[in-house]
């Protein structure tokens, strides 16, 4: 795994995180707009990031869409990259 692709791997898995907490803040705040806001913002950038991800370097979960060749296979598995 180049630094590069760690780089965008560690961006994505940070705003997961927050999207995550943001998820958590919403469901005991539900009519907070500036949580909302922030949270579809997120989320955007979230599928945006993904995308690019995978058009690079491959599939990142077995839960995203794949054209032919199968390509979940052609990745690093976790146990191999090193942070």
């Amino acid at each position: 795994m180049t630094e590069r692709q760690l780089n965008a791997l560690k961006e994505i898995m940070t705003i997961k995180f927050v999207v995550l907490e943001l998820n958590l803040f919403l469901n005991t705040h539900p009519n907070c707009q500036e949580a909302i806001s922030n949270y579809n913002n997120y989320i955007t950038k979230l599928n945006r990031l993904i995308a690019d991800y995978q058009k690079k370097y491959g599939l990142l979960s077995v839960s995203c869409t794949s054209k032919l060749p199968w390509g979940y296979l052609k990745t690093d598995w976790p146990w191999k990259i090193q942070y």
